[in-house]
């Protein structure tokens, strides 16, 4: 019996033992939970401030990809009309070099200032041709008046389009003043 009994005590000294260590385990457990959900917490936290940040990395990097559209599409209007100011500028060259030059070839010198010195004998054939004109017009004439070839012949092609659209405009006019003068 001693045995028994000895067996009897140990087993309840260890039940004894179980029970209260369970007892002292229970508080630990609950605060390793506790510690666990308030690391959850602060995992929680800290991710929404990272998802936060995430997004206002995007917003900027949007911004930037926006402001850079805007910037490159400036540059190439710039660029655009960098190209078209060059093309005027060597338009404007040529046409000062094809006057200068149809200058010298009437009979015209060119002055200090750029500007063209018309030679009296030029002078002279302008008015005289003018005056022409004029008493062709009121004599409405000027339909019978053909392309002086020898001015033709000196003028650019673009020249000679607009000489033969003023001699038909003077030409039309004509005929409006004789169809007037046939009407009154």
């Amino acid at each position: 019996m001693d045995n028994f009994e000895s067996i009897k005590s140990h087993h309840s000294g260890s039940k004894a033992c179980s029970q209260s260590s369970k007892h002292y385990d229970a508080p630990i457990v609950a605060r390793q939970k506790r510690a666990k959900a308030e690391a959850a917490r602060a995992a929680i936290l800290f991710a929404e401030k990272q998802s936060a940040l995430e997004r206002m990395e995007a917003m900027t990097r949007k911004e930037a990809a926006r402001q850079k559209a805007v910037m490159d599409e400036e540059a190439a209007i710039f660029k655009t009309k960098m190209n078209l100011l060059q093309i005027k500028k060597e338009l404007a060259i040529a046409e000062a070099e094809a006057r200068v030059y149809e200058m010298d070839e009437a009979g015209s010198q060119v002055i200090e200032d750029g500007l063209p010195q018309l030679t009296a004998d030029y002078s002279d054939r302008i008015n005289d041709y003018i005056k022409q004109q004029s008493q062709l017009i009121d004599k409405g004439n000027i339909a019978d008046v053909e392309p002086d070839t020898s001015t033709l012949a000196r003028l650019h092609s673009s020249q000679k389009q607009n000489y033969l659209n003023c001699l038909q405009a003077h030409r039309n006019l004509s005929l409006l003043h004789t169809t007037k003068d046939k009407g009154t």
